[in-house]
């Protein structure tokens, strides 16, 4: 049997992307109940208009409003949610039309047990750095699989009992949150999956305009420091400013 689904999306002026990934939701092929929970935190564009525009065509759309912060929306939103399996996606991804199914379908469907995993990410344009970049970072997800286990917040897999199990996000992590959720919730025991049979395609934007080679320092930077420190809190520390991605 299917499982029943929450799907947490934090939002802030993402008009542009947040219809590409509600209509890829509306269209998913999926046969149990799913609840979509936009959190905003606090938009000056239309994005509260486009998730509206989408009530008639979701079942079951909640939008809230909230507090700014990537770490405080996303509980918020799971604080509302109102199944066992959680899924946090970030505005500019965009579902494969059985990607629910694949991961929570009948034939494969998750146990409710603690876990955490990622999908396949695939780059939203065929573009040959962009593939080249995603299969380096999947090599290295899986080569370090077993000791220090990654995730983002892309598209980020777990369960209830996992996110209140490690406290939900870090909301005084300026960045890599989404890592020190992953690290801390294979440390409480979760299982960690990467679901290569299951894909969702994200914006490349910030490569494109940051550089891919120094987005990536970035990344490894934040996870190694983690690794031996814990939180990343410093934000002067990173030159990653939220938002200026288009």
């Amino acid at each position: 049997m299917a499982q029943n689904v929450s799907v947490i999306i934090p939002t802030l002026n993402e008009q542009t992307f947040l219809p590409k990934l509600l209509a890829s939701l509306a269209a998913q092929r999926y046969e149990a109940k799913l609840q979509i929970i936009v959190v905003d935190g606090g938009s000056s564009d239309k994005t509260l208009e486009v998730a509206k525009a989408f009530k008639g065509k979701i079942d079951d759309l909640e939008i809230i409003t909230s507090a700014r912060g990537l770490s405080h929306q996303r509980n918020v939103g799971a604080s509302k949610s109102k199944y066992s399996h959680l899924v946090f996606l970030d505005a500019d991804v965009v579902l494969a039309p059985k990607f629910l199914q694949k991961l929570y379908g009948s034939k494969n469907a998750l146990s409710t047990k603690p876990y955490i995993g990622i999908p396949l990410i695939l780059p939203d344009r065929l573009n040959l750095l962009d593939y080249c970049f995603t299969m380096g970072a999947y090599i290295f997800f899986l080569l370090n699989r077993f000791t220090h286990p990654i995730v983002t917040g892309m598209c980020l897999v777990t369960t209830q009992e996992n996110h209140k199990q490690v406290g939900g996000f870090n909301e005084r992590a300026a960045y890599a949150e989404d890592i020190q959720y992953g690290l801390d919730s294979a440390k409480k025991g979760a299982r960690y999956h990467v679901f290569l049979n299951a894909h969702v395609f994200a914006s490349a934007r910030r490569g494109r305009e940051l550089g891919r080679v120094k987005l990536a320092r970035i990344w490894l930077g934040w996870y190694h420091s983690i690794i031996k420190h814990g939180a990343v809190t410093d934000k002067s520390l990173y030159d990653y400013k939220y938002g200026r991605f288009q």
